[in-house]
């Protein structure tokens, strides 16, 4: 086969999932793509696209080197022969260059195979790490060099021990402790150290940091002992902060008084794999403890934001620090004006009523207002004030953090003085757009909006516009999950009024922000109708070729391996009756055997063959199939029994119908059997007159529909549901068995 087969092949396993990969992946901001094994794009999302600055049109089909450059090519070339080496899944990091723009990614890949196991393409998931790398260098950089003793500890061996003694009935951790300085012993040497910075190294004298490293603990006198107890005891009782004015440590001859802090890192509290620990000398420097603490603070705020204007000031606005960021914007008026009142001139009247809003309730407040720099440039800023409070819920200090959104704010005029021109766009566009608010009120509509319900539609709820009320509920749902999650929302529904009555259109609800804030929701509808259509065309010819397999394997089963192994056991009949008196009795014994075996080889062929395309169903109808395919299951000699019940089903249903109706007994029993090690199987048929209602019942181990994996046996049921108009619902928990409804309408035709 040609390399041009191959690929058309690959292309062609892919397009019958395109629908559900597209679904899954549209709305990931991670780059999903899909290629084959010589470099050429199959598939790739939105977020890919935008990434490589191309359409995805301008992507399918093409190399790498077309869509990312040859240099990239050659990294990515190198890593995927490593993957298709191993044969299994690789990560690896990779650079991505574009002018004034420097992206890091974490790539992870690995190989799609054929039912034989050989790779056909290649499915890669590429997530922007850029700034999780700059922060973990501006966390080490600040590691590194800050002037306070740090170490990284992993308390993992701690927790261990924590637990098991926990599990041996110990609760008072500081009393066991005390009493068992063995165990106390073991605690101190599961602590790993992971790193320290600089300021250790300096305060222990020595810059042999792998040394020191191995011998920290030793450094410890025996009085701190008391330290590490009630350290101990504060992580069993699950706290994550933990300080000490007490802790003894000896540097050479000499004993330090240090401040000992000890704080598990988010995203830590359940191992204690991450523990940052910071040790200051407080043996000469007891009367500076405030200065060290605004240290502490001033540390903090650098790193949650270095970026912004950060200030401190008391209650009548006097400064008490701020950032170089601040410094450099206000440049000379800090000079002569230390109040942060007079940095804002526009909020200098109403700074004490502000302030004064500011409470443990609330205790953060937002003001946006126009200022001027240094150099008299007007700019506007936005302002987050917070306050410090003491026990009694009083505020001690305030603390304020600035942004420049000039630009935001030049950005939002620009785009409003451009309306005009975008709302051409909105207006031309086939596809059905809305625009409303969070009670589902219209607020626009563009052209194919209104013509396709002849009638102005601004000003009404979304409700009154589709009237029947399934689709005004899923709707609402939809609408509530935008504004509450803030989250994107795809759904399907088919019109059942005005000029597009009978369509089915595509939706997507999508959140329309302004700040923080989601201020409104915007529909945009397609019609898929024909799409749709197609799909269950597809599905239904599918399914037609299964059926008409099953078929072909039957009657070869039947009119080939059947006869044959008849004609076999009448072979060995008239062997065994041909032995004379003077055979052996072996001899004999071993020809029934054989007999026997090819009787059993015979009913299993029928077996196989009636289950394949049982005759019942084609001359008797759906309820005596039905019956017989319970027989065959109590008869087959499993654990297992199956029941069955018909209700009013005096008229028989149409062929295709039946014919679907028993498919689906059949996959569900099967799966009765093979997963859910249930002894009872209850089958129940009901005429309701305008639809057939079919229940299977188990009282196996049951699973959790939410979770529902998506097996073939499952997909199979639901697609010929789909095909009639029909409807399947799950009821299931783990424990409780499982109950399964599947209602066709009579009405239901094949396409």
């Amino acid at each position: 086969m040609t390399q041009d087969n191959s690929d058309a092949s690959i292309y062609g396993q892919f397009k019958g999932e395109y629908a559900i990969f597209r679904e899954i992946v549209e709305g990931l901001g991670d780059m999903v793509f899909v290629k084959d094994l010589t470099g050429n794009y199959l598939s790739v999302n939105q977020s890919f696209a935008d990434h490589v600055r191309l359409s995805k049109e301008a992507i399918i089909g093409r190399h790498d080197r077309e869509v990312v450059g040859n240099r990239l090519t050659a990294q990515i070339a190198r890593h995927e022969r490593k993957l298709l080496e191993a044969g299994t899944s690789i990560e690896y990091d990779l650079q991505f260059d574009q002018p004034g723009q420097l992206t890091l990614f974490r790539c992870r890949k690995y190989l799609l195979r054929d039912k034989k196991g050989n790779p056909t393409a290649i499915v890669g998931i590429s997530r922007d790490v850029t700034g999780q790398r700059l922060a973990e260098s501006k966390y080490r950089f600040i590691f590194d060099n800050a002037p306070i003793a740090f170490w990284e500890e992993d308390f993992t061996g701690v927790k261990t021990i924590l637990d098991e003694l926990r599990s041996k009935g110990v609760q008072d951790f500081r009393k066991y402790f005390r009493t068992h300085p063995l165990d106390l012993e073991r605690c101190i040497g599961a602590i790993r150290i992971i790193d320290v910075n600089l300021a250790t190294l300096r305060m222990n004298r020595t810059m042999d940091k792998p040394r020191f490293i191995h011998e920290l603990k030793r450094t410890f006198t025996e009085d701190s002992k008391t330290v590490f107890i009630d350290e101990f005891a504060a992580l069993a009782e699950g706290r994550t902060l933990y300080q000490s004015e007490a802790s003894t440590i000896e540097v050479g001859d000499d004993k330090l008084e240090v401040l000992f802090n000890l704080n598990v890192l988010p995203g830590h509290e359940k191992d204690l794999s991450l523990v940052l620990v910071s040790v200051v000398d407080i043996t000469h420097l007891k009367q500076t403890e405030n200065q060290l603490k605004q240290i502490k603070e001033l540390y903090r705020s650098v790193v949650e934001g270095q970026h912004e204007m950060i200030c401190r000031f008391r209650h009548n606005g006097e400064l008490t620090f701020f950032n170089s960021a601040f410094q450099q914007f206000f440049g000379s008026k800090l000079n002569s004006n230390r109040n942060f009142k007079g940095m804002l001139p526009e909020f200098e009247d109403s700074f004490d009523s502000f302030c004064q809003q500011i409470s443990p309730t609330e205790p953060t407040c937002s003001l946006m207002l126009h200022n001027y720099d240094h150099s008299g440039r007007m700019v506007w800023q936005q302002w987050s004030i917070s306050g410090f409070f003491d026990r009694n819920g009083r505020v001690t200090e305030y603390q304020a953090v600035g942004t420049d959104i000039t630009e935001r704010r030049d950005t939002e005029e620009r785009l409003a003085a451009s309306e005009a021109r975008w709302r051409s766009v909105f207006d031309n566009a086939e596809d059905l757009i809305l625009t409303m608010n969070a009670n589902g009120l219209i607020l626009s509509a563009n052209r194919p909006a209104t013509e396709a319900y002849g009638a102005k539609l601004a000003g009404k709820l979304l409700n009154d516009v589709l009237l029947d009320k399934e689709n005004a509920e899923r709707t609402g749902q939809a609408l509530g999950q935008v504004f509450e999650a803030a989250s994107r929302v795809e759904m399907e529904m088919k019109l059942v009024n005005g000029k597009l009555k009978g369509r089915v259109l595509s939706c997507v609800f999508t959140p329309i922000y302004h700040g923080d804030c989601v201020l409104s929701a915007t529909l945009i509808a397609r019609d898929v109708t024909e799409s749709r259509k197609l799909e269950n065309q597809m599905r239904e010819a599918l399914i037609e070729g299964q059926e008409q397999e099953r078929k072909r394997v039957s009657r070869e089963l039947h009119d080939g391996l059947g006869q044959l192994f008849t004609a076999i056991k009448l072979n060995m009949h008239h062997l065994k009756s041909g032995l004379g008196p003077d055979s052996s009795a072996d001899a004999l014994k071993r020809l029934e055997l054989l007999e026997h075996n090819i009787g059993v080889a015979i009913n299993e062929v029928k077996q196989i063959s009636h289950n394949l395309m049982p005759d019942v169903l084609e001359q008797f109808g759906l309820a005596p199939a039905l019956h017989d395919l319970v027989n065959s299951w109590n008869q087959s000699g499993g654990q297992m029994k199956v029941t069955l019940g018909t209700v009013d089903l005096d008229s028989e249903p149409p062929a295709h119908m039946a014919l679907a109706l028993f498919r689906m007994a059949q996959e569900l029993i099967t799966n009765a059997v093979r997963h859910s090690s249930a002894t009872y199987v209850f089958v129940q048929i009901i005429d309701h007159g305008p639809s057939i209602l079919l229940m299977v019942e188990d009282d196996g181990k049951g699973f959790d529909p939410s979770e529902e994996n998506g097996g073939l046996g499952l997909r199979n049921i639901r697609s010929r549901a789909e095909l009639l108009d029909g409807t399947v619902e799950i009821d299931s928990s783990p424990g409780n068995g499982t109950v399964t409804t599947i209602e066709i309408p009579r009405t239901a035709a094949i396409l």
